[in-house]
C-alpha cells in the first residue's frame, strides 16, 4: 500500500511534465508553420507560448500541492489517533505509592549540543 502511495504522486508528476513538454513541442511546431505561412508573427507566437508555460507551471504546482495535502491529512489522522487514545495509567488516579520526598542534584558534564545539518 505504501508502494502504491509512492507511485501515485510520482506518476502524476511524470504525466504533468510529459504533458507540459508535449504541448510545448506541439506549439513550437504549429507556431513555426504559422510564422512560415505569414499568418502569425514571431512575437505573437511566443506570447502564446509564454501563456501556455505559465498555465502548465500552475498546474504542476497544483499537482505537487495535492500530494502534500494528502500527506498532511494522513499526519493529522495519526496525531488525532494518539490524542484520542485512553491512558492505561489513569492520569487522574491519585492512589498508589509515592516517595516521601524527592531531593537530589543533577549535574551535566561534557555535554555538547549542535543542530543537525
Amino acid at each position: 500500500s505504501k508502494v502504491v502511495q509512492a507511485w501515485v504522486p510520482a506518476l502524476a508528476t511524470g504525466l504533468s511534465q510529459a504533458a507540459f513538454f508535449g504541448v510545448l513541442a506541439a506549439l513550437f511546431f504549429y507556431g513555426s508553420l504559422l510564422i512560415a505561412s505569414g499568418e502569425a508573427s514571431f512575437e505573437s507566437m511566443f506570447m502564446v507560448m509564454f501563456i501556455m508555460f505559465m498555465m502548465a507551471a500552475g498546474l504542476g504546482q497544483f499537482a505537487q500541492g495535492a500530494t502534500d495535502q494528502q500527506q498532511a491529512a494522513q499526519a493529522v489522522s495519526r496525531i488525532l489517533g494518539v490524542l484520542d487514545r485512553k491512558s492505561a495509567l489513569g492520569p487522574d488516579n491519585v492512589s498508589g505509592a509515592r516517595p516521601p520526598e524527592a531531593a537530589g542534584r543533577v549535574e551535566f558534564r561534557n555535554v555538547a549540543f549542535a543542530y543537525p545539518t
